[in-house]
């Protein structure tokens, strides 16, 4: 297991970015729905909210041109496919293009407001990806 704050775009993989929100002006607060890992940490929801701080600036560009938007809403509605990258800034590939995050420090909670840490996550993640492959291996 690596960087958490890299990681993290790992596990979220198919996860939509729902919500972008600067909390403060070095912290941004996401919100990335992802019902079929969310579901499995009680109580019952559909999103995790990641909380970035020190948080110094975002990028995105589409991956056919290298006009670059800053702006947080910009990405709303956007897929999570992986991390590129193994140092910060967190380079991550969205179904879209390519987002570069810019922050220090990663705290998760539920939709509900409840903490929950990187490894539950991650871990609740694989199981659904094992029990899903586990699955598919019948069809």
């Amino acid at each position: 297991m690596g960087d958490p704050r890299l990681d993290i775009w790992n596990v979220l993989h198919d996860g939509e970015i729902a919500i972008m929100h600067r909390e403060s002006p070095d912290v941004l607060v996401m919100f990335v729905s992802i019902p079929y890992v969310r579901r499995r940490i009680q109580p019952l929801g559909d999103s995790f909210q990641l909380r970035l701080g020190g948080f110094r600036g975002m990028a995105f560009s589409y991956d056919i041109d290298q006009e670059t938007f800053t702006e947080l809403d910009y990405i709303e509605g956007f897929e999570i496919l992986d991390t590129l990258s193994d140092t910060m800034p967190a380079m991550i590939q969205l179904a879209e293009g390519k987002l570069m995050l810019d922050f220090d420090s990663l705290d998760i909670s539920l939709d509900s407001g409840q903490a929950v840490t990187y490894e539950e996550v991650r871990r609740v993640a694989q199981d659904y990806w094992d029990d899903f492959a586990a699955r598919t291996k019948h069809v």
